[in-house]
């Protein structure tokens, strides 16, 4: 569900039962894996899902955030990348695992074989992940987006995943780059979330400015690594989700990052007031008015975000400063519809510097770092895409190797 978030901020006050009658609480935790991905859902009913595990060495981390946890319904690997499943194995040898959802594509690599040894092991029964599957978790519809089909990138085979718990949307992305969602912007599909978990650890080969104005995060969580080798999560992601009045928590700051959702709004790292407490008082943050600006008031309406705090006072001029017990979320600016070439050093070539389809570059074909970075800006700028692959690590810089 979409909903308009005032520039200024609104102080409302709500009497209403925070638990729907017939849904339960949910919380979807971004856990802590350093450079890695490994997120849980849970649910009041008792439903319990595992999507990545970090690495294998994380195995203990995922398991420490599991404890009561005595079996998973489903465990999903969105793809086959050791920072995705390295901790899967260990994860499925220390509880009773009922189901496990993949791509289903093949994969060489000892990592993902091993685990494909350990489904097999314990005959656990596997669903492939297409396009267009819808599948029930709980008190919750988890809509499969993405593979529609096998892709070279591995990154770009990730499921991607739209997770509804009543009005409460999460968009799950695992690692997927440009092409996916180039993919998913052609097809049309509904990507609006109020909560983006984003692609690809932060990397600048993903969440593009189109992609972005289609989901209209209020809130993007970054699963990354503290002083990690490849530059995560870039810069220009981060100004592209600030440009938005994104509220971004990231795990290398913020550590576990859980969402709580009782199907009409949600929290950030502070669960939702009690069903019993009847009269809570909301508000909800947006850009923060210019000094000397007076309060804004209004009379809330039914497309008005309602994000629960802890407390419910605040000043007119304070912005969101995501911590690991914030719970104010910012709202994306209702203006911000810009789409933008994800690079800060892009910018307009009047002719072409190399061409941007048929035969592909590579490194080898340029005699320096700066002829190689002037050809990924122009393509950048021509298809949107590094349509050569010529930013290996995604921090927005070409063929560092070269002189």
């Amino acid at each position: 569900m979409r909903r308009t978030i005032a520039h200024t901020l609104l102080a409302l006050v709500l009497v209403l039962c925070c638990t729907p009658p017939g849904r339960a609480d949910a919380a979807i935790s971004v856990l802590d894996v350093g450079q890695g991905d490994a997120i849980w859902y849970h649910d009041d009913a008792g439903y319990d899902v595992l999507i990545d595990a970090g690495e294998a060495s994380r195995a203990v981390d995922v398991l420490d955030h599991l404890e009561g946890v005595h079996e998973l319904d489903l465990v999903v690997w969105t793809h086959s990348h050791a920072d995705h499943i390295g901790g899967m194995a260990n994860v499925m040898m220390a509880m009773p695992v009922l189901a496990a959802l993949s791509h289903g594509f093949s994969y060489d690599s000892a990592t993902y074989l091993d685990l494909l040894d350990v489904v097999a092991g314990f005959g656990i029964p596997m669903t492939t992940a297409r396009a267009g599957d819808t599948y029930t978790w709980g008190e919750s519809t988890a809509r499969v987006l993405h593979p529609d089909r096998r892709y070279l990138n591995e990154n770009d085979n990730s499921v991607v995943i739209r997770l509804s718990h009543g009005d409460v949307d999460v968009l799950l992305t695992g690692d997927a780059e440009w092409e996916m969602e180039n993919t998913l912007l052609r097809a049309g599909v509904d990507l609006s979330a109020e909560v983006l978990k984003v692609g690809h650890h932060g990397s600048n080969t993903s969440s593009y400015g189109a992609f972005l104005d289609a989901v209209q995060p209020e809130v993007a969580v970054i699963s990354v690594g503290a002083d990690n080798p490849y530059g995560h999560p870039s810069p220009a992601v981060l100004d592209r989700l600030a440009a938005r009045g994104v509220a971004t928590y990231r795990t290398d700051q913020d550590r576990t990052v859980t969402i709580y959702s009782n199907g009409v709004t949600y929290s950030v790292n502070a669960p939702l007031p009690a069903a019993e407490s009847l009269v809570y008082v909301p508000y909800v943050l947006g850009p923060p008015a210019p000094e000397g600006t007076p309060t804004a008031t209004a009379t809330p309406t039914g497309t008005a975000a309602i994000i629960p705090t802890a407390t419910a006072t605040a000043t007119a001029t304070s912005a969101p400063t995501p911590t690991a017990t914030a719970s104010a979320t910012q709202g994306p600016t209702a203006t911000a519809t810009v789409t933008e070439v994800p690079t800060a050093t892009t910018t307009p070539m009047a002719t072409p510097i190399c061409g941007c389809s048929g035969d592909l570059y590579n490194c080898s074909d340029f005699g320096t770092r700066a002829g190689a970075q002037a050809c990924y800006d122009y393509c950048l700028m021509q298809t949107g895409q590094d349509i050569h692959r010529l930013d290996s690590d995604g921090d927005g810089e070409a063929c560092e190797s070269l002189p």
